[in-house]
């Protein structure tokens, strides 16, 4: 049986996306899901995001903490678009 971070390293070492893709993965409870990740080898580049209830965004120590109103927003515009 095929593990999930396995699956995601299949995909990302597939012709059309090895090399020319981002997985971001959220990295919110920190090391875990980020660790399986890398060590799937992905053949893209990880961004690992914590949502936050923030205001900005950020990148602190290797992790992009993004607020959650702005994933929202940007999930809104997209439904609203139809894409």
């Amino acid at each position: 049986m095929i593990r999930n971070h396995e699956r995601v390293g299949d995909v990302t070492r597939s012709a059309d996306l090895a090399g020319h893709c981002t997985t971001a993965v959220d990295a919110t409870a920190r090391d875990a899901v980020v660790d399986l990740l890398k060590r799937a080898g992905l053949t893209c580049q990880l961004m690992s995001v914590i949502i936050t209830r923030g205001e900005m965004q950020r990148l602190e120590k290797g992790y992009y903490m993004v607020p959650k109103r702005d994933l929202m927003a940007g999930m809104q515009v997209r439904l609203e678009r139809g894409n």
